[in-house]
């Protein structure tokens, strides 16, 4: 358990310092901002939706205190809520019946075979998340307005 605790914070924290960069106003911090949602989603996958919740929770945190509740807010919304669900989405399984009831000659039976949640509904699932980005642009481009400009 500790082993999931310490890869969920490392996942909330390099997600918050990608979607911390769009602080500094650079262009390059528009990547990065798109690219935030993807250690969650790898400690979501590889660990489960447990670990991202964890993460997401801390990385918002993190965030709040540091920035204030606007950032806190648009971090959750934007990308630990849609990291944690597609996390969850993707390891959504269950078994399918066999063909085989009993093993024969003492040899075991083989194990469940799965069926996954489709592909294409958990894409249908984040078509509703393509506002995040527009929440996102908009502290982006407040934090825009905040910073001193330079005379040249």
């Amino acid at each position: 358990m500790i082993a999931i605790i310490l890869i969920a914070l490392a996942a909330g924290a390099a997600s918050a310092l990608m979607f911390a960069s769009m602080v500094s106003g650079a262009l390059i911090s528009v990547l990065l901002l798109y690219l935030a949602p993807l250690p969650l989603m790898v400690a979501a996958l590889g660990w489960g939706p447990l670990c991202a919740t964890i993460g997401g929770i801390a990385a918002a945190t993190g965030l709040g205190v540091i920035f204030g509740l606007p950032y806190c807010i648009a971090f959750a919304v934007a990308v630990a809520l849609p990291a944690w669900w597609l996390g969850h989405l993707a390891l959504l399984g269950r078994p399918i019946a066999n063909s085989e009831t009993s093993p024969e000659n003492g040899v075991t039976a083989t194990p469940p075979l799965l069926e996954w949640y489709p592909v294409g509904r958990s894409g249908v699932t984040t078509k509703p998340s393509t506002k995040k980005h527009n929440a996102a642009s908009t502290c982006w481009r407040r934090s825009r307005r905040l910073l001193p400009r330079s005379s040249p």
